[in-house]
């Protein structure tokens, strides 16, 4: 009898200990669950909100990118090809000494086609622009049949003092410019009759020597009144600029063409025109004033040309 009441006894407190760990483990784990579930959801939290700032930094810098710099079929046609080669066969030059080396134009398109700089045994003019005879300061219109006539035509030259004039008049077009040597760079003036229907623009730069480093920016570069831009050569469709543009051209890692105006471009084009080789036109007006350079990159020099364009 005794033995039973034992018995009974153990197996009520067996079931009382494994009750109270039951009560126990369940109340430990609700305790812990619920701790850690908040910590999951903020974590969940952080990370969408991550995203979102992420999204939002990145269509911000679309946004500006796009108010920037758009893309076209392209309304200049630059008349690439055998027609423009078989023009010019580049001897019939005037050719300038400078302090810094020697300056070629030819009297077909009174275009400059050699920048040769002694110091550094370098032509800024490449011979992709060579070889394909295009050149900067082109003039190039939304009419390919006046730019044919403007840039395929012989100009008359005439020297006065450190000046040097091209002059064409041909089929009720008028165009002249004058090249003004002033130290490292010339200024130059462009008037023109006859083109005041038409689109013009102006080559800034054509591509440079590729350079023999991995290192450097090769492509176009414009200056704005807000910021610098810089192109890569890679692009596969034209690409263009809005905006107070100050200077436009192309640069390597150690040369630079570019080409300014007193009052500045409106819209400047970068034309891709083979593998990693662009032109940079920019839209002027029929009469222009300005200067134009091609040597090395002096940033003194590029500091000075971005504040008195400015002010102008």
């Amino acid at each position: 009898m005794n033995q039973e009441t034992d018995l009974q006894k153990r197996m009520f407190i067996f079931f009382i200990v494994v009750a109270v760990l039951m009560i126990g483990y369940s109340v430990l784990s609700s305790y812990y669950f619920s701790k850690e579930k908040p910590v999951a959801e903020k974590k969940s939290d952080i990370q969408t909100a991550q995203k979102k700032q992420e999204t939002a930094v990145s269509e911000t810098k679309k946004q500006k990118t796009q108010t920037v710099v758009s893309y076209s079929g392209g309304s200049f046609n630059l008349l690439l090809g055998s027609r423009r080669v078989n023009t010019d066969s580049l001897k019939n030059i005037v050719t300038v000494r400078t302090d810094f080396g020697e300056v070629k134009f030819s009297k077909v398109g009174g275009r400059v086609v050699s920048i040769y700089v002694d110091k550094y045994r370098t032509d800024i003019i490449s011979d992709f622009a060579k070889n394909n005879r295009i050149f900067p300061t082109e003039i190039i219109t939304t009419n390919p049949q006046l730019t044919a006539l403007i840039n395929f035509s012989e100009y008359s030259f005439k020297k006065e003092g450190n000046s040097y004039i091209f002059t064409l008049k041909k089929d009720g077009i008028k165009v002249e410019k004058r090249f003004v040597f002033e130290n490292s760079v010339f200024s130059l003036k462009i008037k023109t009759e006859g083109l005041e229907k038409e689109g013009i623009a102006i080559i800034n730069g054509i591509v440079l020597t590729e350079n023999t480093s991995a290192f450097g920016h090769s492509g176009a570069i414009i200056k704005t009144d807000k910021e610098l831009i810089k192109i890569d050569a890679d692009i596969d469709r034209e690409q263009i600029i809005r905006g107070n543009i100050l200077w436009a051209g192309e640069e390597n890692k150690y040369f630079i063409q570019l080409l300014a105006t007193k009052n500045g471009f409106n819209t400047t084009h970068v034309i891709p025109v083979a593998e990693e080789k662009t032109v940079v036109i920019s839209e002027i007006s029929p009469e222009i004033e300005g200067f134009f350079f091609g040597g090395p990159k002096l940033h003194s020099l590029l500091e000075s040309i971005t504040e008195n364009y400015k002010k102008s």
